[in-house]
């Protein structure tokens, strides 16, 4: 079983990451996954059905046939809920960031 990365967790190098699949191959799991795309690593949200930049999102634009690769982590990661509410927390930040901008 592969699992998705904890919510937006973009520092992988601290975890236990699979190799890499080709982009034509689905996660059993919906959640978030590290994808290699030519232009750098990005984390993108997989719904069961398509990729999304963002849980609800639009499907991803940039997904054609195997490219680009994907991870995830070959054992569960539990995250607190104080790391949890830091992540939310730095989102909300952005994304009032973002409407001001």
């Amino acid at each position: 079983m592969i699992y998705p990365l904890p919510y937006k967790f973009e520092n992988t190098e601290k975890l236990n990451v699979t190799e890499w699949f080709k982009g034509d191959t689905a996660p059993e799991l919906e959640g978030w996954y590290e994808r290699s795309f030519s232009d750098g690593l990005y984390i993108n949200y997989w719904n069961g059905i398509v990729w999304t930049a963002y849980i609800n999102g639009d499907p991803h634009w940039r997904q054609v046939g195997s490219y680009p690769t994907w991870r995830g982590l070959k054992e569960d990661y539990k995250i607190s809920n104080l790391e949890m509410a830091m992540l939310l927390a730095e989102d909300f930040k952005n994304s009032i960031s973002r409407d001001k901008g």
